[in-house]
């Protein structure tokens, strides 16, 4: 640290990685949601979708599957 440096940049980089933690980060022990998505009540509503994304996909991927086996087996 330089003498013109009064501990602003060192501050500045703290929130930053407080703020990437709290609000950008997935926890795993809290289902795989930002902390801050946690303690706003916002868990079973990103849960939900989540789930709901996922079902679609599986249900895309079986008609992918079908169609691809019928078209193998035709020719």
């Amino acid at each position: 640290m330089d003498e013109t440096d009064n501990g602003s940049s060192t501050q500045f980089s703290a929130q930053s990685v407080v703020a990437l933690y709290n609000e950008v980060r997935l926890h795993s022990a809290i289902g795989y949601v930002t902390p801050a998505d946690h303690l706003a009540g916002l868990t079973p509503e990103i849960h939900g979708e989540r789930d709901r994304k996922l079902e679609q996909a599986r249900s895309r991927r079986r008609t992918s599957s079908r169609e691809t086996e019928s078209k193998l087996a035709v020719t």
